[in-house]
Formats: structure tokens, sequence, C-alpha cells
């Protein structure tokens, strides 16, 4: 059973609110071949934000560590350790070794998802933040948007007179002969 449009929508917006809850969204615009698609955008956006974040945390957290002294960078490659093992010390080393700027990289802009629709036969993916990362993820899913079919997900090619639809052979078909009675 295919899942309503409403249900689509709403479990998206539930699974992942980091990035539809902004009260800027648009909704979704797209047939149910293209979900999947749009589902696997939204959940590498979100693992590589919630990486890029981490990241970022701790280069803060070095970026002060190394402000206050040798020690300090100690006591954070310890995690809190008393005794800090021979790892730790090592890797201790590396950072203070590590020339000290001083200012820390700014943290990627949150990601925005604005609009989900169809445009020319492809997935349109609207959205604002990210990164360079977000911004090739979107493009490559885009992409393989004019190679899904739009109603039920098999391979697809783009085509048709007035409305540009990405279909499979059966569904261009049907769609065909449609527009062929009307």
């Amino acid at each position: 059973m295919i899942e309503s449009h409403v249900d689509f929508t709403t479990r998206m917006e539930q699974r992942f609110p980091g990035l539809f809850g902004q009260g800027q969204y648009g909704g979704f615009d797209i047939e149910p071949g293209w979900r999947t698609l749009v589902q696997t955008l939204c959940h590498s956006i979100e693992c590589h934000t919630e990486s890029v974040t981490r990241d970022h945390d701790l280069a803060l957290r070095t970026h002060a560590a190394k402000q206050q002294g040798y020690d300090a960078v100690l006591a954070l490659c310890a995690r809190g350790s008393t005794q800090p093992s021979q790892w730790d010390r090592q890797r201790a080393d590396e950072i203070w070794a590590e020339p000290h700027t001083d200012s820390v990289p700014d943290a990627m802009q949150p990601v925005t998802i604005l609009q989900v629709k169809e445009k020319f036969g492809t997935l349109r993916f609207y959205y604002q933040g990210g990164d360079q990362f977000v911004r090739g993820a979107v493009w490559v899913t885009e992409g393989m948007s004019a190679h899904v079919c739009e109603t039920c997900g098999a391979p697809g090619s783009r085509g048709g007179t007035g409305w540009i639809r990405t279909l499979c052979p059966t569904h261009r078909a049907q769609h065909d002969a449609q527009r062929a009675q009307s």
C-alpha cells in the first residue's frame, strides 16, 4: 500500500524535525516514486550536520584548551581521566604542535528545507544553509531523479510533450494513453 501524501509529509517532518521545523517549510509536491530519494537525502544531510557539529564543538574545545596551556590540552585528550594514557599524551603532543590560530572556523549554517517539488521532470529541493557537502548531495539527488520514475521509483527517463515527467515505460504508456483520451 502506498503511503498517503499527508502521512508521508507528517512522517518526514517528525523524523527530521531539525530540517523541517523552522516554520518556513513550503511542503512536498512530489509523487511516491521519489520519496525514497528525498528520505535518503534528508538522512544524509542530518548525519552530515551532526558530524560537522561534533567536529566544530571539538574545534572550539581544542582552541580553548590551547589558550589555557598544554595541561588543558592533555586533560581534553584524556576526556576527564586523572591518568592520561600514552595515546592521550601522544594526541596532546600532536595538538600542541599544531600552529595556534586566534580564531575557529565558523560553524556550518543549519539546513532548513523550504520546499520539495517536481519541476521540468526532475526533483527540486529548495533549502537554506548547509555547506559544500549538502550542495553536492542535493545536486546528485536532483540529477538521480531524472532517471527514477516519479510514480513508482523504477528506472525511468524524462520525456513528454507539455508537462515533462520522469516515468518508467509502464507509467509512460499509461500517461500517454490518458493524454490521448483527453
